[in-house]
């Protein structure tokens, strides 16, 4: 089995997995069994081992039951082909250059499934970006709108408070007018009453004068009448006497 005799002495724990297979390998053969069950046979070994190997399955009369990922071991041992997947075994009937080309098939299958998720993927993180974009564009939009409305209220405030300033100064302007003419119109009415007020002082001086002149003529006339009237009383005073 190939192990030197200086490996002999040393302790099981302290050989390499190479050398461990090969005292496995010797105990195994120590035992001549007629079933011999292999997990891995062909870890940790050369080539040189490998072949050994097979050579002494293909000549080994009894039965044999070998576990392993080695392609060119299974193919010379000529044994039948179990295969174990999905938490069953089941014997593959095509041979081995069957299940290679049903492994193959199924890595090409894996193979288009990734590229088909790797498509998804891509087209999703494309439509997450567009979506991205255009949200990044409806926000420079609404940014944009924003800045032209709040220009647009600060022109409207401007141009308000312009014309509420004009309108003050005019309002204030029209108030002092109205005051100056306002002054002009009590100065012309105090004209007008004193003007008035001549006018009544004259009038009544006329009216004085004119009864004056009305008493003086009828003085005169009851100064006229009373001659008469004294000629008057005397004639009443002859005819009333006794003859």
């Amino acid at each position: 089995f190939n192990l030197p005799g200086t490996s002999h002495f040393t302790k099981i724990g302290n050989l390499s997995g190479g050398q461990k297979a090969r005292v496995a390998f010797a105990a195994l053969s120590l035992q001549n069994p007629h079933i011999i069950i292999l997990d891995e046979p062909t870890n940790h070994l050369d080539i040189e081992s490998v072949e050994a190997l097979t050579s002494a399955i293909a000549k080994f009369n009894g039965g044999l039951v070998l576990v392993s990922h080695d392609a060119r071991l299974i193919k010379e041992v000529d044994c039948e082909l179990w295969v174990v997947e999905d938490g069953g075994c089941y014997r593959f009937e095509k041979g081995f250059d069957g299940y290679k080309d049903k492994v193959l098939d199924q890595l090409a299958e894996r193979e288009a499934e990734v590229e088909r998720m790797e498509l998804k993927r891509r087209e999703a993180r494309a439509k997450q970006r567009a979506k991205h974009v255009d949200e990044k564009k409806v926000a420079m939009s609404v940014a944009k709108e924003k800045a032209r409305l709040a220009e647009q209220a600060k022109k409207d405030a401007e141009e308000s408070t312009a014309y509420t300033t004009a309108y003050n100064a005019a309002s204030s302007g029209s108030a002092t007018a109205a005051g100056a003419s306002s002054g002009d119109a009590s100065a012309d009415n105090k004209e007008e009453n004193k003007a008035d007020k001549k006018e009544e002082k004259k009038d009544d001086k006329k009216k004085a004068k004119k009864e004056e002149s009305e008493d003086s003529d009828s003085e005169e006339e009851e100064q006229k009448e009373e001659p008469k009237k004294a000629a008057k009383k005397d004639d009443k005073k002859k005819k009333a006497a006794p003859k």
